[in-house]
């Protein structure tokens, strides 16, 4: 549970962070 937790947690943190770089520009 807390492995998939932590997968779920980085997998949107990395498309969020995404989404915000290509919203922003850079």
């Amino acid at each position: 549970m807390q492995d998939g937790l932590a997968d779920f947690v980085g997998d949107f943190a990395y498309v969020f962070s995404e989404a915000v770089v290509t919203d922003i520009g850079l």
